[in-house]
């Protein structure tokens, strides 16, 4: 952003994978980053113990949904390349291991697919994966996330500074939100806002496309409320590291048409 394409300053918004890579960058580059924006919680704090009876209810939450929907993480993780010969092999099994992810974790009517997302959404985002024979690479995130560490803890007793919104969808299913509380002590946490519908996939959902009215205004309100001291009213440039890549494509954000990148990682 700031060496190859020239921008001083920028913001950044990210969920799934790309909630992890944005905090990074808020925690990492600050100096230019002056504000992200999640609706996934990456970060954890540096002493990951719950203070509290909220927080120890939702540690046993997160536990029971990981029991009952993380299969596929511990498959991902521990055995990669044995799933990732069965789907480079097979377009159905791909198709199969993505969609039922966005029937599983998405905030749908009566169970219907297509109540929140398009045909064309979902075989877009199938095609991705195996015109680019991708999908093995795509398994590999998670065993390289157990071998480094899993790239979620801070040091001891920092935090991400960059001042931080985060939207809480309430069908988030697998990954539900931490209280307020877990999540200020690993981020400078300015805005915090319940949404009333919307999963894990809620920026691509199409009948949440109202969060589109959500996310550009919560990012731009970084500037125009002056929450960024000394930016208010300036221009300033934004990273969608959401996960998935169409979402912003060829829509103008609407408080800040300026300039949009897609640092996109794959969500399975």
């Amino acid at each position: 952003m700031t060496r190859t394409l020239g921008y001083r300053t920028y913001l950044a918004q990210g969920g799934d994978w790309g909630g992890l890579v944005t905090s990074w960058i808020g925690f990492d580059h600050g100096a230019h980053c002056k504000a992200i924006h999640l609706n996934m919680i990456g970060f954890r704090p540096s002493s990951p113990v719950p203070q509290s009876d909220a927080e120890k209810a939702w540690l046993d939450r997160t536990q029971l949904a990981m029991q009952l929907e993380g299969a596929y993480f511990m498959e991902q993780a521990t055995k990669p390349q044995t799933l990732a010969m069965a789907l480079m092999d097979s377009p159905v099994g791909t198709a199969a291991w993505i969609l039922e992810k966005f029937h599983g974790w998405s905030d749908l009517k009566d169970g219907a697919i297509e109540s929140g997302y398009t045909k064309d959404q979902l075989l877009t985002n199938i095609m991705i994966y195996l015109v680019t024979d991708s999908i093995a690479t795509s398994v590999w995130y998670y065993r390289a996330l157990l071998e480094e560490n899993g790239g979620v803890s801070l040091p001891e007793g920092k935090r991400c500074e960059t001042p931080t919104a985060f939207a809480n969808f309430p069908g988030e299913r697998i990954y539900s939100a931490p209280p307020r509380s877990w999540a200020e002590r690993a981020y400078n946490v300015v805005r915090w806002t319940e949404m009333s519908g919307g999963g894990h996939f809620a920026a691509m959902a199409r009948h949440h496309w109202e969060t589109l009215g959500y996310f550009s205004p919560a990012v731009g309100d970084y500037v125009t409320h002056g929450l960024i001291p000394g930016e208010s009213g300036g221009k300033m440039n934004v990273i969608n590291a959401i996960e998935d890549p169409f979402v912003y494509r060829g829509r103008p954000s609407m408080k800040m048409p300026k300039f949009i990148i897609n640092a996109v990682g794959d969500e399975f």
